[in-house]
């Protein structure tokens, strides 16, 4: 028990230390590096735009590191890579993942448009009254480095990396920390998985009103995806439903 016990300490408060200190200072001085090298060495920086080089490489950054921070999160909470892939392939639930993004976008854009209704009524003065000013705000933080990367680099290298980002998002998330936490049962797991994954939303936000669509599409995955990892220990369908929901709900 003492060793669950650590497990529901550690695991959390290294998780939210790498998305909230580590990915930002380390992230964006790498960032910072490469760019100051890419523009004076490289001829990309003649076809891009400052920013557009600089959400690329971000989000490239992001990907290695997530890499290295999901090997050592496995290794700190003692998953075997054996429990996070799956003994065979299942065409039907990549389509059932697909079915499944598209519900989760548009119950997301919902429960997101609730809350914005909800806001306007009850602090008319303190938040956008309109619902494009609030789009335009949820698109802040990282998510801009998707949009600028999309916009600006080939689609082979835009969706790959944004790809890699929420592969590792759902091992993280789902198959880590639940499988480290079944120890106190899987409600528990689910939603401590769910409210991490809410809060690391928040991180590199511009306000709590540009992080409201990200939070409340984050309760709707981490749940839903919680449940199903616990029914149907399989990521696959579960990345692809978070990719299928994170395409739609940005092009919006």
């Amino acid at each position: 028990m003492l060793d669950a016990t650590i497990k529901l300490a550690i695991i959390p408060l290294v998780i939210l230390l790498y998305y909230g200190v580590i990915v930002q200072k380390v992230g964006n001085y790498l960032a910072k590096v490469l760019l100051r090298a890419t523009t004076e060495r490289l001829e990309a920086s003649t076809r891009y735009s400052t920013q557009e080089l600089d959400s690329i490489l971000k989000l490239m950054i992001a990907g290695v590191m997530q890499l290295a921070f999901c090997g050592l999160l496995m290794i700190i909470a003692r998953v075997e890579p054996g429990h996070l892939v799956p003994h065979h392939f299942d065409e039907v639930l990549m389509i059932y993942g697909i079915l499944l993004g598209i519900g989760e976008a548009a119950l997301g854009s919902f429960l997101g448009y609730v809350g914005i209704q909800t806001s306007m009524q009850v602090a008319p003065t303190r938040v956008p009254q309109e619902i494009r000013a609030w789009i335009a705000l949820s698109k802040g933080g990282w998510i801009r480095y998707y949009l600028n990367t999309v916009k600006a680099a080939p689609i082979w290298l835009a969706l790959p990396l944004a790809g890699l980002y929420i592969l590792f998002e759902e091992i993280v998330f789902r198959g880590v920390l639940i499988n480290s936490l079944q120890d106190y049962g899987s409600a528990v797991a689910i939603s401590i998985s769910a409210v991490l994954f809410m809060i690391v939303q928040v991180f590199g936000m511009p306000s709590w009103h540009g992080a409201l669509f990200p939070v409340v599409g984050a309760l709707v995955v981490g749940v839903v995806h919680g449940i199903m990892y616990v029914a149907v220990p399989d990521l696959s369908p579960l990345i692809i439903a978070h990719m299928v929901a994170f395409a739609i709900t940005t092009t919006w």
